[in-house]
């Protein structure tokens, strides 16, 4: 194939560089040349793919399972059912794909009771699981002041400005892995039947072992993955009082972790968690919490 493509090549060259044939003879030349680079890379597909064993294709399909993209899922379940008929692994894959279609029907029920009841039917739940990172919500309220970096008897804090108050949250987060990356936290508020992005909450430390930890003049292993199992934090960010009275508040957990571990050794503390990337959704529709985002709290419920 590659010799074939190289003579047409030069073919090509040597025309262009003399009166050559006629243009439709030219042209010809042209669109064989595409043919036989499109079936090049065809083949080159098919040689990439034999290169991948039925349990490395296997084990690709449980990663997109485990990630909820069932329709990938089913793609490459029913892609290994195909090539490897009557085998150990088309069997698993077939146990798989039953499980991915089971999850594909729940969705579809899942979204049409949403449909029919709106954002009444959202269930509120203090335990999320997103990836490697479980997260408890102890407490959400609203209050003048967020308080964080707690270390003996002092801790830091911010003050609402005129007008607004903090949203708060005590949590506690669990990983099984040393550096996870955290899920974001929103807050939406209802506007034309969708929910209205307000603002995304902030990650703090809840407690330092002392000032000298704090200052990062030495480790504090219980706010570190690598060390422990579960760290508390505190969540906060500002929004305007008028929301809070007026408007049913949604605090929500996207579906993805997308907040960071940071070190700066001239920074009090010199950890933090920041965001990673920033893909929030202006507007929410109820259909947007069967895959992607997490209710977690409404207030003012009976403003629905």
């Amino acid at each position: 194939m590659k010799s074939y493509l190289i003579v047409l090549l030069l073919f090509l060259f040597i025309y262009s560089c003399s009166d050559g044939p006629s243009k439709s003879g030219y042209e010809n030349l042209k669109s064989e040349l595409e043919e036989c680079k499109k079936e090049n890379e065809k083949n080159q597909k098919i040689i990439e793919d034999l290169k991948v064993t039925p349990e490395q294709k296997l084990a690709e399909a449980k990663i997109y399972l485990d990630e909820k993209n069932y329709s990938v899922a089913k793609e490459k379940y029913e892609s290994i059912i195909t090539h490897y008929p009557n085998s150990d692994i088309s069997r698993k894959a077939i146990g798989y794909l039953n499980q991915v279609e089971a999850s594909i029907q729940k969705q579809k029920e899942e979204q049409e009771r949403l449909k029919t009841l709106g954002f009444r039917a959202l269930k509120e739940t203090n335990k999320v699981e997103v990836g490697a990172v479980v997260i408890n919500f102890n407490k959400i309220s609203f209050s003048k002041n967020f308080v964080f970096d707690r270390y003996d008897d002092r801790y830091h804090y911010r003050e609402a400005e005129r007008g607004n108050k903090y949203v708060t949250s005590s949590v506690s987060i669990s990983s099984e892995i040393k550096d996870p990356k955290l899920p974001p936290v929103y807050v939406y508020k209802i506007l034309n039947g969708e929910l209205k992005y307000v603002t995304s909450l902030d990650y703090e430390f809840a407690r330092w072992d002392d000032y000298g930890s704090y200052l990062g003049n030495y480790a504090d292993f219980r706010n570190d993955f690598s060390h422990t199992k579960t760290i508390r934090f505190e969540l906060g960010s500002q929004i305007s009082e008028d929301v809070i009275k007026s408007n049913p508040v949604f605090i929500i957990v996207g579906n993805e972790n997308t907040y960071q571990r940071n070190y700066d050794r001239f920074s009090n503390p010199p950890v933090s968690y920041t965001k990673s990337t920033y893909n929030y959704k202006d507007n929410l529709k109820v259909e947007d919490f069967t895959q992607d985002f997490i209710l977690v709290k409404i207030f003012n419920k009976n403003l629905l």
